[in-house]
């Protein structure tokens, strides 16, 4: 048997330090792990028992974030249109278990996952599963009648029951981390070594005599050179230092107000596929300062108020309902008649903008994002633009959960109109002037402040219209070829391909790129593991048979030969 709270002296630095990178070991290899939520409790044993009758008549198959019926269930639960049978009281229990503090702790993460098949939790005589839990979780927080009070209590553990750590990137796993507590703000990454890939654990090294500022940027230079990507950025939109002079390009997982980042860029974003394959080129020039490969691309005309988001209100109807009044006080005033820089109408831009691009002529997927056509005619009561819009009608609170999603994107967001005639969506921080780049290895377009010492302040990722697929690097794709977006073996829309809907050919090869030379070849799509960068495709270098994991025509050399105009930028 092992207790941590026994089987650790925390008073003892160069022992936690040791046995920290113990735990992976210590609960993978244990034949059961027993979660003890709380005392003998009846709201929450009866919440268990409620769970239980639901979850097990469900079943999640493994990478899909899906619930299905088990084989032999008669029963409706698995469906988003069935109105569960639950007392007022069932409901009530449900939500104090969730709110037990045990589920906001950040070492309940890799404790709970790692013990995954043999995790069990336990409240008085009444316990359950953790993959019965999670299927019970699934289910009603897909389901449209539960209410956003039950839905929201059970955000960050439902992320806990569905984290597949095999296969769920570095940054993923420190959103885990930093919507939890500690006592120690270390432990949010040392609180995760167990969950991360033996790789990246290797090249972090406990010690809890390091200042905190440093722990995090360490971490997040170690993650930059494992994936030869920059994807950690992707946490840095909103959460800002933890120190004043902290670097504005590590992210803070203790800031708790500014969270528009993380559901943006992690769980609600698939990204822009900017900087196409390309690896990243990186460096640390001086404590703080990272020095990184991209190119200019235009500059911040005009932002708008910003929408507001949850942080600003204590109801959810006050949330949505807000932030969509914001959005629908956007609209261009000649959103009808106007052509776009890109060449297409105002009116379809604008509507991708609005959307992210997250429509189904790109991303692959039968019914969970909206086709582009059904989302320009905004006919809903909780239209963004167009008439309806105009009308002021609202839908709330029981708003689709495909709707509700869209909306939730734009939380805290601006738009902003771009001196190359270019329109997007920016992240609160932005103001009039600031710089619009593409980094090499990263997926989306950033915002950047000049500072009097000639380095940058990385303000965060945005959506930039007309930026996507490697337009800034290769020009735009040639008429009718289009990227689509495919879920990958853990179930992100991270897998990229080309598209011509002339012809039907689907392909892997960038029709604006020259063949490959005689001594590299393409290798085929393996399923991903997290020592891959979140996009890439491998290519092997025949006479070495060294494999890397971006495109070798896409090197700082060969795009400088096509003109690309890359510079060095230094953030602080």
């Amino acid at each position: 048997m092992w207790i941590d709270a026994i089987c650790i002296d925390q008073s003892n630095i160069d022992e936690r330090n040791i046995q920290v990178t113990r735990i992976a070991d210590i609960f993978s290899q244990a034949s059961q792990v027993i979660v003890w939520l709380d005392p003998p409790d009846e709201m929450a044993e009866t919440a268990i028992q409620v769970l239980n009758k639901i979850g097990q008549s469900l079943e999640m198959p493994l990478w899909e974030n899906r619930v299905l019926p088990s084989p032999g269930s008669t029963t409706d639960w698995y469906h988003r249109h069935f109105e569960m049978p639950l007392t007022s009281k069932e409901w009530d229990s449900i939500l104090h278990l969730c709110k037990l503090p045990w589920f906001r702790r950040v070492w309940v993460v890799q404790e709970a996952l790692l013990g995954r098949m043999h995790t069990i939790l336990r409240c008085g005589q009444s316990d359950i599963s953790l993959n019965v839990f999670g299927c019970a979780l699934s289910a009603i927080t897909r389901n449209d009648h539960v209410s956003d009070k039950i839905r929201g209590a059970m955000v960050r553990i439902l992320d806990l029951c569905l984290f597949r750590h095999e296969q769920a990137s570095a940054k993923r796993a420190l959103v885990l981390a930093a919507r939890r507590f500690c006592s120690d703000p270390r432990d949010r990454v040392y609180g995760l070594l167990g969950i991360l890939s033996v790789g990246l654990r290797q090249k972090i090294q406990p010690d809890y005599n390091t200042p905190t500022q440093e722990v995090l940027t360490n971490c997040a230079l170690a993650y930059i050179d494992h994936v030869r990507r920059l994807e950690v950025l992707d946490l840095c939109a909103t959460v800002r230092p933890l120190t004043k002079n902290g670097p504005s390009w590590v992210f803070d997982p203790c800031d708790e107000n500014r969270r528009q980042g993380w559901y943006l860029t992690v769980g609600l974003w698939a990204g822009q596929f900017c900087a196409h394959f390309s690896e990243s080129v990186a460096t640390q020039t001086s404590p703080g300062v990272l020095s990184v490969l991209g190119l200019k691309v235009t500059k911040v005309l005009t932002t708008t108020p910003r929408a507001p988001a949850w942080w600003d209100y204590t109801s959810s109807e006050l949330d949505y309902r807000s932030c969509i009044q914001a959005v629908r006080d956007w609209e261009p005033a000649n959103l009808y008649n106007a052509t776009y820089a890109t060449g297409e109408s105002l009116l379809r831009a604008y509507a991708r903008t609005l959307a992210f691009d997250m429509v189904n002529d790109r991303m692959q997927s039968k019914d969970f994002f909206p086709s582009l056509d059904k989302w320009q005619e905004q006919n809903s009561k909780n239209a963004l633009f167009g008439d309806v819009a105009k009308r002021g009608e609202f839908a709330l609170p029981d708003i689709p959960v495909q709707d509700r999603t869209t909306i939730t994107r734009l939380f805290g967001m601006r738009l902003m109109t771009c001196g190359n005639g270019f329109i997007g969506l920016c992240p609160t921080e932005t103001k009039p002037d600031d710089l619009i780049c593409v980094f090499l290895g990263y997926e989306s377009a950033v915002v950047l402040r000049k500072q009097n010492d000639g380095n940058y302040k990385f303000v965060g990722p945005c959506y930039l219209h007309g930026a996507s697929d490697g337009n800034t690097l290769l020009g735009p794709l040639p008429t009718p070829w289009r990227v689509q977006r495919f879920p990958n073996s853990n179930g992100h829309y991270l897998v990229c391909r080309f598209y011509n809907p002339d012809t039907g050919v689907l392909c892997d090869e960038d029709p604006r790129l020259e063949p490959l030379g005689e001594d590299w070849e393409r290798l085929e799509l393996r399923d991903w593991t997290a020592d891959d960068p979140e996009i890439f495709q491998e290519f092997r270098h025949k006479p070495t048979g060294k494999i890397i994991k971006s495109d070798p025509r896409l090197s700082p050399e060969a795009l400088r030969k096509r003109g690309v105009a890359l510079e060095t930028f230094s953030l602080s």
